[in-house]
């Protein structure tokens, strides 16, 4: 064989995997329609038996089955921990493995790529094939799962700025950044197909008291589990966010205002409970709330919310003058939330 042909092969493949990753690039932070087509065009190239990519979960350290495609698919475990297994041995050594007899049926070979980028450990490339994977495969293998990392750690990076975009901090619901923009899209479908919408902003009451007698920790405490209770009331097409301090927001689609009353009541039954952890033990305080409605209420993010803001520091004055509410509510309604509503459409 000329010298050349062995380097224009390597040349060729390395060509087609990259040219691969640009085609996906448009799906790269959806990982799970972009890592298919990359094990897909894999197979193409070299033809083994199966391919599977797992990824590591940072929560618990182990690694979690994300796409296999070939014989022998459904036998592949759905985690690994470090050290289990091939795949587990290649992560916990961040060395490429290959061994004989590890498939079903005993015989195949197996050999394990992990995916590194940035001194990270990202995951690990499984192969599976029944003849001897050869040095010259595990090289184009080793470049691909390269290339392959880098683009699943862009993809994390991403999807980390997002978070901090649009997640609260402390509670993990949406922020009030991402409460906007979904409530402009929600209103903007409730036109489109002509059905009602409704918003609901809540306040919870007294928060100082918990933090003045059992210290800040424990009225974040009671936030995380507020914002807990909220989210498993509601349903699953409502989208409950923290609006910022102790305020948090409920969109809830195709509900009029009889229709969120009654999630409302729910909401309550469920949130009235004590927050027990360690030597603290006192009850969750009260919320305050105000909702409006699409059409009737506004037909825009600003005059939805701020109707909903307005009879929310209604409530509270009510609260207030029958003596159920000792903190005095915002100085009035020219301090609503909705003043800081960004433009339409942000």
């Amino acid at each position: 064989m000329p010298w050349w042909k062995p380097t224009l092969r390597k040349d060729v493949r390395e060509a087609a995997i990259l040219s691969c990753l640009g085609e996906a690039m448009p799906l790269l932070f959806d990982l799970d329609r972009f890592l298919p087509k990359l094990l897909v065009a894999l197979k193409k190239l070299q033809g083994f038996n199966l391919y599977s990519l797992y990824l590591l979960d940072e929560g618990n350290g182990r690694l979690t089955r994300r796409c296999c495609l070939g014989k022998g698919a459904d036998q592949l475990p759905p985690a690994v921990a470090p050290g289990e297994g091939t795949a587990g041995c290649a992560a916990e050594t961040r060395k490429t493995l290959l061994v004989q007899g590890a498939g079903t049926p005993p015989g195949f070979w197996e050999q394990a790529v992990p995916l590194l980028s940035e001194d990270r450990l990202l995951g690990v490339l499984l192969i599976r094939n029944e003849e001897i994977i050869l040095p010259r495969e595990t090289g184009f293998l080793q470049r691909a799962a390269g290339h392959l990392a880098g683009s699943i750690r862009l993809a994390q990076k991403y999807a980390a700025a997002r978070r901090a975009a649009f997640e609260d901090e402390l509670t993990d619901l949406p922020n009030y950044r991402y409460f906007y923009q979904r409530l402009h899209e929600e209103i903007a479908r409730a036109k489109r197909y002509g059905r009602p919408l409704t918003v609901v902003v809540i306040d919870v009451d007294e928060l100082k008291p918990i933090n003045d007698r059992f210290g800040h920790l424990a009225g974040d405490a009671a936030l995380k589990e507020t914002a807990r209770a909220l989210k498993e009331s509601v349903r699953a097409t409502d989208m409950v966010a923290r609006y910022g301090g102790d305020e948090f927001t409920i969109i809830m689609p195709e509900t009029g205002k009889q229709a969120a009353e009654s999630v409302m009541e729910r909401v309550k039954r469920i949130c009235d409970l004590n927050y027990r952890q360690g030597e603290l033990d006192f009850p969750l305080p009260g919320r305050s709330y105000g909702l409006a409605s699409y059409p009737e209420d506004g037909e825009d993010a600003v005059d939805l919310f701020a109707a909903a803001d307005r009879r929310l520091y209604s409530t509270k004055e009510r609260k207030l003058a029958s003596g159920a509410l000792n903190s005095p509510p915002r100085s009035g309604p020219g301090t609503s939330n909705a003043d800081r509503l960004p433009p339409s459409g942000d």
